[in-house]
């Protein structure tokens, strides 16, 4: 299954679909298919496996880092399937160097990153889609959160 969520074969992971209950088994790297489908942009499979109950069953500081890399990055389709398979929108992302995302915790509190799920800026996906001016996106995780009163660390929401 992960092989086919990678590659993006949908005829196989079909066929695997019908003959597998295990939708969310993790691989040596802890990627569910799923989370496989979404780190690869493959966002038929992604969501032919949500129809299929599969969990993409990474842990918030991966979640909120993809999810804040489609956000920078403007990829309305990786932020609508991390939404459907349950993300938070509202965890902080980890410390994002550049083009880099940091989540090794060592490493996060080299560059003045408190911990490994908030970074030196407080942001979350909404703050950095508000911040690239990418509307679409920002509507789509307004969509799903009530938080909208999280400041970063120059004191300013999302919506500021």
């Amino acid at each position: 299954m992960h092989v086919a969520a990678v590659s993006g074969n949908l005829p196989t992971m079909q066929e695997l679909l019908r003959h597998t209950k295990k939708l969310s088994m993790k691989d040596r790297w802890g990627r569910t298919p799923l989370a496989e489908a979404c780190y690869t942009s493959n966002y038929g499979l992604a969501k032919l496996l949500v129809s299929h109950a599969a969990e993409l069953l990474l842990d918030t500081t991966d979640a909120a880092n993809m999810m804040g890399q489609f956000a920078k990055q403007g990829n309305h389709e990786g932020i609508k399937t991390m939404l459907i398979s349950g993300c938070d929108p509202n965890v902080r992302i980890a410390a994002i160097v550049g083009a880099f995302v940091i989540d090794d915790p060592v490493l996060s509190i080299a560059f003045n990153a408190p911990s490994q799920v908030a970074n030196f800026d407080a942001r979350t996906a909404l703050h950095l889609a508000a911040s690239e001016g990418n509307m679409v996106i920002a509507e789509a995780l307004l969509r799903h959160t009530k938080k909208l009163s999280m400041k970063d660390r120059w004191g300013r929401t999302p919506l500021a």
